[in-house]
């Protein structure tokens, strides 16, 4: 006798079939649950503002142990108050660790595309000023990729851009 000629066997396949229809939905459905809290997490991390820990201010103070030190204007993207409270972190950080940063973040306009991230402006990034480089390193110690960048202003020096966040 077949298998699917037994009415009693049918009736035991159909109560394992629907045994694991549950249990695929089940799955399923946990899986569809945690991807929609992970979004909901991915996009409340992106929604919050930067900020930096205790922990990061030392790393990035005790990296720049023995750098030269000297003038790090501050500048931000003006279109949005979280680069400008990001600049105000920034400011006292660079503060704490020994440059002279004068006077408070200066809001800026760039045209095209705005930029992103942080930025270590200088006249020609190709070759830096000795301040760029350390400054580069203590901001990747810390989880900031510092891109360099060229200066639009004529004279010599060095600038820290805060963009939007990523």
């Amino acid at each position: 006798m077949r298998l699917l000629d037994d009415p009693a066997a049918i009736g035991r396949l159909k109560y394992v079939v629907g045994g694991l229809a549950v249990i695929c939905a089940f799955a399923f459905g946990t899986a569809a649950i945690w991807l929609d809290r992970r979004q909901m997490e991915l996009f409340e991390q992106k929604q919050r503002p930067r900020t930096l820990t205790q922990k990061q201010q030392e790393t990035f103070i005790s990296t720049l142990e023995g750098s030269p030190r000297g003038e790090v204007k501050l500048q931000y993207l003006n279109t949005t108050t979280e680069a400008y409270a990001f600049a105000q972190q920034i400011h006292a950080l660079l503060t704490s660790a020994g440059y002279d940063v004068p006077g408070d973040p200066e809001g800026a306009l760039t045209f095209g595309p705005p930029p992103v991230g942080v930025q270590i402006c200088s006249k020609d990034p190709d070759h830096p000023p000795p301040l760029v480089e350390p400054l580069r390193i203590a901001f990747r110690a810390i989880g900031i990729d510092a891109q360099r960048h060229r200066s639009f202003e004529q004279e010599e020096g060095v600038k820290v851009f805060i963009g939007l966040k990523e």
